[in-house]
């Protein structure tokens, strides 16, 4: 069975199988998910915002596309204020800086497309691009690395990051820091090759098959790396070695990835990309939206619940205050939060989801007269 197909804007309305004349038909998220854990927000969210936007800007409005990056780096920092609560300034300064250049701006097709479009932002581009090779840049700087003179680092202030995550996680505990490099480095080598293929090995697969390749290659993996990094509870190689500290970084992982399938459905089929996992389900289980967004959402729900049973064990079992097990109950309740934050940041953290067509209740926008449209 082939997966991967195209359907032109016209069909998008043909996969929703909803009608649109009237907000009874509207699919009401609330009843698709029950997010078993409470959620925080940075205390400092505003500061951190606005230090992000002080480092990122003044080289990033060379690139063109002025307006479009603004609105990334503002919303990623707003992620990020979700998804690490407890981190200090300087974890969650890192953190947001890391994954709004790394993960939103240059895995972003669009973006590029629109940075290339000027001259000196070809040249700029060029050159930004050695930002995929900051997994070894992340291993060496602290090793002799790069001086600030040499003309193959994008900018000192990418440099600068770099070097100060190195100083941050040898303040807190060399040794785990060292685990923590070891294993990101490693994962986003993998990462980088694996995501390219996300569409296109995904022919001939069961509807399973492809949620599972999809969430696999997602880029959840970036944001949960970091956790450790913007908490500050890097974890020992005794801690990495536990079965179920792996599987609470997976089932965080798929929780926010499927509830991203739901969120961002009419987005990515407005442009035409119905590999959506939603999409696929209308298209290939011949089922309603409704049953689809059902689907997932019991997907995710079973991914938190295991998060949330996981945390509990862990809770019981380790981080008695002494020894090697110091921090593992704390990264065990970040990592809980961290699932909490991908649900409560895309339904209240943000707008990007929201329009006035949207078949989600919760993301339709009024319209004038204060109806929903």
């Amino acid at each position: 069975m082939a997966i991967v197909t195209r359907s032109t804007t016209s069909e998008h309305n043909k996969l929703s199988s909803l009608p649109s004349d009237g907000p009874e038909s509207l699919i009401p998220l609330t009843q698709l998910y029950h997010p078993p854990s409470p959620h925080k927000v940075h205390p400092r969210a505003d500061w951190v915002i606005e230090q992000v936007r002080r480092w990122l800007y003044p080289h990033l409005k060379q690139l063109g596309a002025e307006t479009l990056i603004k609105g990334i780096v503002n919303e990623t920092a707003s992620m990020c204020t979700y998804l690490y609560p407890n981190a200090d300034d300087e974890g969650i300064f890192l953190a947001t800086g890391f994954v709004t250049v790394q993960f939103d701006i240059f895995d972003s097709a669009a973006i590029l497309k629109a940075i290339q479009a000027t001259p000196s932002g070809q040249r700029l581009a060029r050159d930004l691009q050695k930002l995929r090779d900051t997994p070894q840049r992340m291993a060496n700087v602290p090793r002799g690395g790069f001086g600030l003179g040499d003309r193959s680092v994008p900018s000192g202030n990418y440099l600068q990051s770099s070097t100060r995550m190195h100083i941050r996680g040898r303040h807190i505990n060399e040794e785990r820091f060292e685990v923590w490099l070891t294993k990101s480095c490693a994962a986003m080598k993998d990462f980088g090759k694996s995501h390219a293929l996300i569409y296109s090995e995904a022919k001939n697969m069961t509807v399973e098959e492809y949620a599972d390749h999809k969430l696999r290659n997602s880029g959840m993996i970036y944001t949960v790396l970091f956790v450790e990094m913007a908490m500050g509870t890097f974890l020992s190689r005794e801690h990495n070695a536990i079965p179920r500290t792996r599987q609470i970084q997976q089932h965080s992982e798929k929780i926010g990835s499927l509830l991203n399938e739901i969120f961002s459905y009419e987005k990515e089929t407005f442009l035409e990309n119905t590999n959506n996992l939603l999409a696929v389900l209308v298209r290939t289980e011949k089922i309603s939206l409704h049953e689809a967004a059902q689907r997932v959402g019991a997907m995710s729900q079973r991914h938190a619940l295991e998060v949330k049973r996981i945390r509990i064990e862990i809770e019981a079992e380790y981080d008695h205050g002494s020894g090697e097990d110091v921090g593992l109950g704390t990264y065990v309740a970040d990592m809980e939060l961290f699932g909490a934050a991908c649900w409560f940041w895309q339904l209240q953290g943000t707008k990007r989801y929201c329009s006035k067509t949207s078949p989600f209740a919760e993301l339709r926008l009024e319209g004038e007269d204060g109806k929903a449209e």
